[in-house]
């Protein structure tokens, strides 16, 4: 009967396994790359459609620019593990909304079953 349960605790582990993988993309080291990603596309003083263009060339979806001094972009990563990570860049602009003011890279932010 010990031999039963062998396979069990090896699908237990191996589930287990897979999903601290999904965790990818929570780690400081991400977060730093995702800010040289940002920073290379979209820095204070750039055009604002430039920015969002190359946010748009590197996967991200950028809100229209409305009435508010920010837009907001964001890039959903999944897998076939079962979770996905977000990664959100708020976009803050001048008055006239041509420019980029400044950049906040959010913290990358991932989940799964």
């Amino acid at each position: 009967m010990p031999f039963a349960r062998i396979p069990r605790r090896l699908a237990l582990v191996a589930s287990a396994a897979a999903l601290l993988a999904g965790c990818a993309g929570m780690s400081p080291s991400d977060n730093q790359r995702l800010q040289r990603e940002v920073a290379g596309k979209a820095a204070p003083g750039a055009a604002l459609a430039d920015a969002t263009q190359a946010l748009t060339q590197a996967g991200f979806t950028c809100d229209k620019p409305g009435t508010t001094p920010s837009l907001q972009c964001s890039r959903y990563d999944g897998s076939a593990l079962l979770y996905t990570c977000v990664r959100r860049v708020t976009l803050g602009t001048d008055a006239d909304r041509r420019e980029v003011k400044a950049v906040e890279v959010a913290p990358i932010i991932c989940a799964g079953l």
